[in-house]
C-alpha cells in the first residue's frame, strides 16, 4: 500500500457547463512526489507508483487516463496530464493521486488515451532542458526539428525559435492534422521579436490552407483561412508580448471563425468564414512563404472539431501560471486500486477481481 490525497478541482473555473474527457493538466513542485531518497515518498526510480485514480479508500478504485509528460526525483516536480471523464461546473470534481507503493514497478501511464479522438496532434515541448517534438495522441505526429530550440515555457518547457536562424519545426501532413474544418488550434505562446508579421502555427503550401498568427501588426494577430485565395479574421485583445498569452481559433466552414485570448473571446473582424483547403505540411514557426516567428510555443494542440467556449475557460485557468485550478489534499496512507499490486495489472477487491 502506498498514499494518496484527493485532487479537487474548483467547478468555479471551468465555465457554465460540464466538459466530457477533460484533459487536466497536474503540475508544479510536490515535495511528497520526490524519491525516498530525496525526501519523498516514490518508490520508484521512473515514478512508475504516482497514478492518478478514483476514491482508493473504498476498495472499488479505477485509474483515470494519465500522461506523465515530465518528472524530477530530487526536486517532485513534474508536469502530468489526466483525463476527467466529466467535468463538472456545478460541484467540484474529485480525483485522487496515489504514490509510494513499492509494489508497482511498471509503467501505468497511458498517455494517448487522455487525448479524445478528435484531436490531431498534442506537443508539450519538452521540460525546460530537453527539446520534444513528440506528439502525445495516437497519431504520432512527431516533429522534424529545424534548429529549434528549447527553453522554459508556460508548462516545464517549450519550443523556441529565432527568425533570423530559420527555425521551425514540421509535423508533417498526415489526415489527422490536415484540416479542412471544423478544426481548433490552440497554444501558449511569447514573443520575443519585434517584427510586424510572424506566423505560429501554418499549413499553407500552394496557397491552400491556414494561417494562425499571434502577431501581425500592433497588438493585432491574424488566422487566414486559404483555400485559392484568402480569408480571415484579425483579432485583437490583451496582447501586450511582454507575458506568456493562451491563443485558441476555432472554424466551422461557411460558418464561424473565432478567436479566444486567454480563455475569452476576443475582438475580431471577420472577412470570410468559407472553406479551408490543405496540402502541404503543417509547421510551427512559420509558414511555406516565410514570416518566422520569434519567441516560444508550448502546448500546441490541433482538433478536427470546433472545442466549446467552456473549454478553453477551463483550460486556461488549469494551465495559467497563478492557476487556482485545483487543489491537492492531506496524506493519506493506504488504499489501493485496480492496478496497484505486485503484478501491476490485477488485483482482489470485495472478494473479487477486477482488471
Amino acid at each position: 500500500m502506498g498514499f494518496y490525497r484527493t485532487i479537487t478541482i474548483d467547478h468555479t473555473q471551468v465555465g457554465s457547463s460540464d466538459t466530457s474527457s477533460f484533459p487536466m493538466a497536474f503540475f508544479g513542485t510536490f515535495s511528497y512526489l520526490a524519491t525516498v531518497a530525496n525526501g519523498g515518498k516514490v518508490t520508484s526510480s521512473s515514478g512508475y507508483d504516482i497514478a492518478f485514480v478514483t476514491d482508493p479508500s473504498n476498495g472499488s478504485a479505477t485509474k483515470l487516463d494519465f500522461e506523465r509528460v515530465w518528472w524530477d526525483p530530487t526536486t517532485g516536480a513534474c508536469e502530468f496530464w489526466v483525463r476527467i471523464p466529466t467535468l463538472s461546473h456545478t460541484t467540484d470534481t474529485v480525483i485522487y493521486i496515489y504514490y509510494g507503493d513499492a509494489t508497482i514497478t511498471t509503467d501505468q501511464q497511458s498517455a494517448a488515451a487522455v487525448w479524445d479522438s478528435n484531436f490531431g496532434g498534442v506537443w508539450h515541448g519538452g521540460d525546460g532542458t530537453t527539446l520534444s517534438l513528440a506528439d502525445s495522441t495516437s497519431h504520432a505526429n512527431n516533429g522534424t526539428n529545424h534548429s529549434a530550440t528549447e527553453t522554459t515555457g508556460q508548462i516545464g518547457g517549450a519550443m523556441n525559435f529565432s527568425s533570423a536562424g530559420g527555425q521551425y519545426v514540421d509535423v508533417g501532413s498526415d489526415a489527422s492534422i490536415n484540416l479542412t474544418g471544423p478544426w481548433t488550434i490552440e497554444y501558449w505562446f511569447k514573443y520575443t521579436g519585434s517584427g510586424t508579421f510572424q506566423a505560429c502555427v501554418g499549413n499553407t503550401g500552394s496557397g491552400n490552407g491556414y494561417l494562425a498568427s499571434s502577431k501581425w501588426s500592433g497588438n493585432q494577430g491574424l488566422v487566414d483561412i486559404q483555400n485559392g485565395g484568402t480569408e480571415g479574421t484579425l483579432f485583437s485583445g490583451a496582447l501586450t508580448y511582454t507575458n506568456p498569452d493562451y491563443f485558441a481559433v476555432t472554424f466551422v466552414p461557411s460558418t464561424s471563425l473565432r478567436t479566444y485570448i486567454n480563455g475569452n473571446p476576443s475582438t475580431s473582424t471577420v472577412s470570410g468564414v468559407g472553406l479551408c483547403g490543405t496540402s502541404g505540411a503543417t509547421l510551427f514557426g512559420k509558414i511555406a512563404a516565410g514570416f518566422n516567428w520569434d519567441g516560444w510555443l508550448d502546448e500546441i494542440r490541433i482538433s478536427k472539431v470546433e472545442r466549446s467556449a467552456d473549454y478553453f475557460t477551463a483550460t486556461y485557468n488549469n494551465t495559467k501560471t497563478s492557476s487556482t485550478f485545483f487543489a491537492a489534499g492531506t496524506e493519506t496512507s493506504g488504499g489501493s486500486w485496480s492496478g496497484a499490486s505486485a503484478f501491476n495489472a490485477f488485483c482482489t477487491m470485495n472478494n473479487q477481481v477486477v482488471q
